[in-house]
């Protein structure tokens, strides 16, 4: 039987040995070598105390991880190599960006296998980020979302603003001051929602930032994006399709205040409104208000100038319409005053007249009443007098024998009633007295006179005759018929 177990021992390796086996290899192979490694930068760790910078580099098939290890910039290269991609770039080195790094490959028995980073070249980086640039724009563009949020309709007074930010970041101060100091003036309404605006997370946190908001999109008017106080570092994300997607297709607009003088990035060319800073993106909203303010008190202003413009000519035109009044009632009270003068004239005139004629008339017929005899006068007034009294002694006395013979007439057909009978004959006997006690023509023989102006009976004759036919207890028709026939 062979031992295997000592055989293995005896051909073994420690760790050790293996390790500084290999990094002699790679001591002879690259040590005196550099290489220019193209590989994206997932994280940078600055040590703040040794000013040493430690990277996490990788290699990417599309969104597959294929190759992965630690990078180190050493201090004394760190501060150059900043500066050169800045100069060039205009931003530092960051997470998420794709480098071209001048390496030496080292290897170390315990820290393992590092590439020590001692040159960059900021080209590479920036025709990277060109690229992943113009690729978003393109796909968004194909897509046919990259003009889609600018097409939103933004409220005339925004004052309803869901702000992505952070709360203790230097960009979010500046644009809550600028938006206090006209708060109560404009009533902005402001919510926050906290999200990581640089680095790594960013992309993440935006966009679940931004779904917050859209369960609760009927609460908000507008979205503002707001970073700032940290130069022009991290803006590589704002570049990558998944964010600005979620940008160009938010159902309401997008303001961007992401604080930076560079070219734009994708996210803000899709948003409603891209502001340089976040004091630019508080003044956009404030400009919507101070228009209208402006507005209001423009049409105010017009509106006092031309109620007083109307007021001035009402009353220009009511004392004009005053005066016109005043001269047209002079002039018609002199017409009028004229008319009664002539009127009065023509009245004096014609009255004058009229009593002459009068005069005239009265004095004709004085002169043919002093021309006719007292004596015929008098003639003619007995003449027409007895004529009347004749005709009325003849119809009393009608009515008398026909009231006599009907009491006659009454006794005959009453068997009892002869004692009635001439009760009534005695009755009547004495009225017959009366009547010619009060005969006219008596009455005119006691020196009495009887004057009328018609063939009538005079008023008192008629008096008279009523007395004695109710003291008789005549009936109703034959007063009435004696009254017809006077």
């Amino acid at each position: 039987m062979i031992d295997t177990t000592s055989s293995a021992i005896q051909k073994s390796f420690s760790l050790l040995e293996v390790m500084n086996s290999v990094q002699s290899v790679v001591k002879k192979n690259y040590d005196s070598k550099k290489f220019w490694v193209k590989c994206e930068l997932v994280k940078l760790n600055l040590h703040q105390s040794s000013g040493h910078c430690y990277l996490e580099l990788a290699d990417r098939n599309e969104s597959t991880m294929v190759a992965q290890c630690k990078g180190i910039i050493w201090a004394d290269s760190y501060q150059v190599i900043q500066q050169k991609f800045r100069s060039t770039i205009n931003s530092e080195l960051a997470s998420g960006m794709k480098v071209l790094f001048q390496c030496n490959v080292t290897f170390h028995p315990i820290h393992g296998f590092s590439l020590y980073v001692t040159d960059v070249e900021p080209a590479f980086t920036l025709g990277e980020m060109a690229k992943m640039k113009n690729d978003s724009i393109l796909k968004l563009k194909s897509e046919k979302v990259f003009d889609l949020n600018k097409q939103k309709k933004l409220p005339l007074l925004p004052k309803r603003i869901a702000v992505i930010s952070v709360e203790t970041s230097r960009g979010y101060q500046d644009f809550i001051i600028t938006i206090n100091n006209y708060h109560k003036k404009f009533a902005l309404e402001l919510s926050l929602f906290e999200a990581t605006l640089q680095g790594d997370n960013a992309i993440t946190t935006i966009v679940r930032a931004l779904q917050k908001i859209a369960s609760r999109i009927d609460d908000f008017d507008v979205v503002t994006i707001i970073r700032g106080g940290a130069g022009d570092t991290g803006l590589a994300c704002y570049d990558e399709y998944a964010l600005a997607k979620e940008v160009a297709c938010f159902p309401i607009p997008i303001v961007t205040g992401i604080g930076h003088a560079t070219n734009e990035t994708v996210t803000e060319m899709v948003a409603f409104k891209n502001c340089i800073t976040p004091t630019a993106a508080a003044d956009f909203f404030l400009e919507k208000f101070y228009a209208q303010d402006i507005l209001i008190n423009q049409l105010s202003e017009k509106l006092i100038n031309s109620v007083s413009q109307s007021l001035n000519d009402t009353k220009e035109y009511f004392f004009d319409t005053i005066n016109d009044f005043q001269a047209l009632c002079i002039s018609v009270m002199e017409k009028s005053h004229a008319l009664v003068n002539n009127t009065t004239e023509l009245l004096v005139k014609f009255s004058r007249r009229a009593l002459v004629d009068e005069k005239l008339y009265l004095q004709n017929n004085i002169n043919v009443i002093k021309n006719i005899p007292g004596r015929q006068l008098i003639s003619q007034q007995r003449n027409l007098v007895e004529i009347s009294v004749k005709q009325l002694h003849r119809n009393v006395t009608s009515l008398i024998q026909l009231e006599k013979g009907m009491l006659v007439e009454k006794g005959r057909s009453m068997k009892t009633g002869g004692h009635q009978f001439k009760n009534q004959n005695q009755t009547l006997s004495l009225l017959e007295s009366k009547i010619n006690l009060l005969d006219p023509i008596n009455t005119l023989a006691r020196g009495y006179s009887i004057t009328r102006k018609t063939e009538k009976l005079s008023p008192l004759s008629l008096k008279l005759i009523l007395v004695i036919l109710l003291r008789r207890q005549w009936r109703k028709v034959n007063l009435q018929e004696l009254l017809m026939k006077y």
